[in-house]
């Protein structure tokens, strides 16, 4: 399954270590609620265990892919509160991977795979 989240809500994993104050980090938390609500509430359960793959586009800048790291973990934990994922264990994730590059073309905007986990 593929799904296009557009406009995504760019935060570099780095400004998050450099001790950002929780009540913004919350404030983070649920700007990606908002955005991925209607989307991910028309999804169908998985209860497979999966791989998620995500590909971040940005119309400058890119981020360094490990530095993606804290918007793919607002978007599991999204999937995880709207039903999509059961949890965001062990036993429901297999694998996370992360690419980042400029597409100039649109805005920032994020491409999910959710993959069978093999």
């Amino acid at each position: 399954m593929k799904i296009k989240i557009d406009n995504i809500l760019k935060i570099s994993t780095n400004k998050i270590y450099a001790g950002v104050h929780w009540t913004k980090r919350n404030e983070i938390k649920d700007g990606y609620l908002l955005l991925t609500k209607k989307q991910f509430k028309a999804l169908d359960p998985i209860i497979d265990k999966v791989d998620l793959l995500f590909s971040f586009y940005f119309t400058k800048n890119a981020f360094d892919s490990s530095n993606c790291s804290y918007m793919a973990k607002m978007i599991e934990d999204c999937l995880v509160k709207y039903g999509v994922l059961k949890d965001d264990t062990i036993k429901y994730v297999g694998k996370i991977s992360l690419t980042s590059q400029r597409d100039k073309t649109q805005d920032d905007y994020c491409i999910l795979e959710i993959n069978k986990n093999l």
